[in-house]
């Protein structure tokens, strides 16, 4: 007798799990050094010509490797302010650890020969860098 096997299939799986990290990179900014009051908005208020503005802030690496940071400004308006107000920090290259939070000055200086701008705007943009 001859056994005829007619469409049998044979199935085989295994399973095995998988991980791995995700790598973040960003940063926050905060007015205090505890981490809970994050800037939103960073108001200098009235300010004079010739005159150098400060303001201490707070940031946080928030992400999951080492990195360092860029400043830069753009949406100015009016689009000349930038011409009279410069801003500028004095972070100075150094490596940020994850959540490592480090103090920073922001500055603002009005030159003295402003004129025509009684309110101005823009954003800043801080960049974290891979290294």
């Amino acid at each position: 007798m001859i056994a005829i096997l007619v469409g049998a299939i044979i199935n085989y799986s295994t399973t095995f799990p998988g991980k791995g990290r995700i790598k973040t990179i960003g940063v926050k900014i905060y007015f205090d050094q505890n981490c809970t009051n994050e800037v939103i908005e960073l108001d200098w208020g009235l300010l004079n010509p010739a005159s150098l503005n400060s303001r201490t802030l707070y940031i946080k690496n928030t992400c999951n490797i080492e990195i360092t940071l860029n400043l830069t400004t753009k949406n100015w308006n009016p689009e000349n302010a930038s011409n009279f107000i410069f801003s500028s920090w004095n972070y100075s290259g150094q490596v940020i650890f994850p959540s490592e939070i480090i103090e920073t000055n922001f500055y603002l200086q009005v030159s003295e020969n402003i004129t025509g701008i009684i309110d101005f705007s823009f954003d800043y943009i801080i960049t974290a860098l891979e290294l």
